[in-house]
């Protein structure tokens, strides 16, 4: 490729021998430096440095952006009318030439369909999890590939042992030729998340896709000021966008006016091996799980458990933090909230988790927005009462005191009122565990889960299977 070079600092000359690695036809035709002055004739390495301007695209394929400042330099080029898809920064480069790494089992010799899955970079985190449960409930049936940027390395280990086969693509989010080559030869392509929309509509240039969305508030603005210039409208019929649950549907439609109409919640392998228990006669333990997040209520939690301590002697209750928990300044801070009621955790493996539930009697959610957390669907599939905000994705599925609580959002008092319920009204959680898990059973087994999949599959490529309407 023909290249101009902005950036003639120690960041370009640390890397200049790498160009020619993964590009060995690379040519640099011009430098652009902000430093040089009008007047000024540099050359550097027999090319002419100059200040950046409007050069022929013919003359051209790409500007290299060589310097941890690339979004100014970027925005700087896109002021004087260069476009977007002609600039790359140090890492859309690499990625463009890095090769993709197959991790897995050999191809099957029978299936159904080859399915495609592509998402983010994978890790112990939502997003993650809900990619994987698709890609277990498709497989039974269907040949299923993962497709990511990156994954951690512990991960993909336990992945792999799973029996998934995961290729990990550097490109993401976007598609090369080889990309396209390789995407052409599945049935159907799952996109996870809406951080993928690159992705998304550069395969819906052709072929269908499924886009199933999942994420809060903030992130739709930042995804759209990075990416938004690659949302043609022109390819919208080709995509076919779902969402876990009605807030990331309100969310993507502001953007795409009615372009999601149903749901597609994710499911969850069931791992509750006994009857679930609601004990009545013992201190009761309350459980916030997934760290201490500003986004997750950690801190309404915090109060509420202050508050409770207050009321209740310290032998009737237990208030539980599990997950990362920050650093010390953090931590003095939940502390200080909870008027030191808090117990943390600390991160835990599944089995631990697993361990853990045996000892939760509700699980708490107070997050000022959470699409459709899977804390909760793991309390109902373990039938334990499910305390939700009604800014939870969760909140819509749950009857008042019949299957779950819901509180309002950033409402201390609210969330200390349904907690105390719970710990007065141990009969009743009794039968609200019950109820909880007949919800998990109804609606997010992986089988359940398997056929909404199915039937977001048959719609994209043509036919509507019917089962999503229901949720």
């Amino acid at each position: 490729m023909r290249y101009i070079i902005f950036g003639t600092g120690r960041f370009y000359h640390n890397r200049q021998k790498i160009i020619r690695l993964y590009d060995e036809e690379s040519k640099i035709v011009f430098f652009f430096d902000n430093a040089v002055q009008e007047s000024g004739d540099r050359r550097l390495d027999g090319v002419a440095v100059i200040r950046p301007k409007v050069v022929e695209k013919e003359q051209y394929d790409k500007v290299l952006l060589m310097s941890l400042q690339d979004k100014e330099m970027r925005d700087q080029l896109l002021e004087l009318g260069f476009r977007r898809e002609d600039i790359w920064n140090w890492s859309e480069f690499r990625n463009h030439f890095e090769l993709g790494l197959f991790i897995g089992s050999s191809r099957r010799q029978s299936y159904r369909r080859r399915i495609l899955l592509i998402t983010t970079d994978m890790g112990y985190n939502g997003g993650t999890l809900a990619v994987t449960y698709a890609a277990r409930a498709l497989r039974a049936e269907n040949e299923v590939l993962i497709m990511t940027p990156s994954i951690d390395t512990k991960l993909v280990t336990e992945l792999v042992a799973d029996g998934l086969n995961i290729m990990v693509c550097p490109p993401l989010p976007f598609i090369s030729p080889r990309e396209e080559y390789i995407i052409r030869g599945f049935d159907a392509v799952i996109i996870n998340v809406f951080q993928m929309l690159p992705t998304a509509f550069q395969i819906a240039s052709f072929q269908p896709v499924v886009w199933w969305i999942h994420e809060y508030k903030e992130l739709y603005e930042e995804i759209m000021s990075k990416y938004g210039y690659m949302a043609d409208d022109s390819v919208m019929d080709n995509i076919h966008a779902y969402a876990v649950s009605d807030i990331p549907r309100e969310h993507f439609n502001r953007i795409f006016p009615d372009k999601i109409r149903k749901t597609l919640p994710y499911g969850i392998p069931d791992w509750q091996e006994k009857q679930p228990v609601f004990r009545t006669k013992r201190k009761k333990v309350f459980a916030l799980m997934g760290g201490i997040q500003e986004r997750k209520g950690t801190d309404i939690y915090a109060q509420a458990a202050g508050k409770l301590r207050t009321r209740w002697a310290t032998e009737q209750a237990e208030f539980w933090i599990v997950g990362g928990t920050g650093n010390q300044d953090t931590i003095d801070w939940i502390q200080r909230l909870s008027e030191n009621s808090i117990e943390l955790k600390g991160l835990m493996t599944r089995e631990q988790i697993k361990a853990a539930y045996e000892e939760i009697d509700v699980v708490v959610c107070p997050s000022r927005e959470d699409p459709l957390p899977i804390v909760m669907t793991e309390g109902m599939m373990y039938g334990k009462v499910c305390i939700a905000s009604d800014r939870t994705g969760t909140a819509d599925l749950i009857r008042e005191k019949e299957n779950g609580l819901v509180c309002r959002a950033e409402d201390v008092d609210s969330l200390a009122d349904a907690m105390e319920w719970a710990l007065t009204h141990p009969e009743e959680c009794a039968a609200i565990g019950r109820k909880a898990r007949q919800t998990y059973e109804s609606i997010f087994t992986m089988d359940v889960f398997r056929e909404r999949l199915e039937d977001a599959i048959e719609e994209a490529l043509g036919s509507d299977g019917g089962r999503i309407h229901g949720v």
